[in-house]
């Protein structure tokens, strides 16, 4: 193979593997589960969140926010987790909303696709087990304006701690992040 050649296979295979992470693939969907998001096709993959889509245009941090209660969609009744993502986030896009009292009010419906204990047993797996030990929470959040449309799509885990409400918390802190700077 020429040298050209190969540069030109070796492009191709990072294309490839940028594109592959790019959006939803359905091994993920078929390993956690879907929540209250219709469609996945348009959501990408970001440097701080998993998935998101917002529609062209909208500036998220330039409108106010209603937040519905969440939606649990998994066999775990965990109060405290549940606690966490309606007060947390109820809190987190008040703080936004202030900031934009001119701004067009978006409604958030939230929902927990996924949601595993902190499990110390899981310590001892090789290279991830510090990881994989942590509570996890999977959130998915669908924003609509004043007519039902949607503006915005996330879909965001994270694990943090042994309970819950910690990885909840981490999950709406990366939240808060990216909807403030975008």
């Amino acid at each position: 193979m020429t040298k050209r050649g190969l540069l030109a296979s070796m492009l191709s295979g990072l294309a490839l593997a940028a594109t592959a992470h790019a959006q939803v693939d359905q091994e993920n969907l078929d390993d956690y589960g879907t929540g209250i998001i219709k469609d996945y096709a348009n959501l990408r993959s970001t440097d701080t969140i998993e998935w998101v889509w917002i529609a062209p245009g909208v500036k998220l941090k330039e409108h106010r926010y209603e937040v519905k209660p969440v939606d649990n969609l998994t066999s775990y009744d965990d109060e405290d987790m549940e606690d966490m993502i309606d007060s947390g986030l109820a809190r987190t896009m008040k703080r936004i909303s202030e900031r934009n009292a001119a701004g067009t009010l978006l409604q958030i419906t939230p929902a927990v696709y996924w949601a595993e204990r902190g499990n110390a047993n899981k310590l001892w797996v090789p290279y991830s087990g510090g990881h994989l030990a942590q509570a996890g929470v999977g959130l998915e959040l669908v924003i609509i304006d004043d007519t039902g449309k949607e503006v915005a799509k996330f879909r965001h885990s994270g694990r943090e701690g042994y309970q819950l409400r910690d990885a909840a918390e981490e999950v709406i802190d990366d939240l808060r992040k990216y909807i403030s700077a975008h």
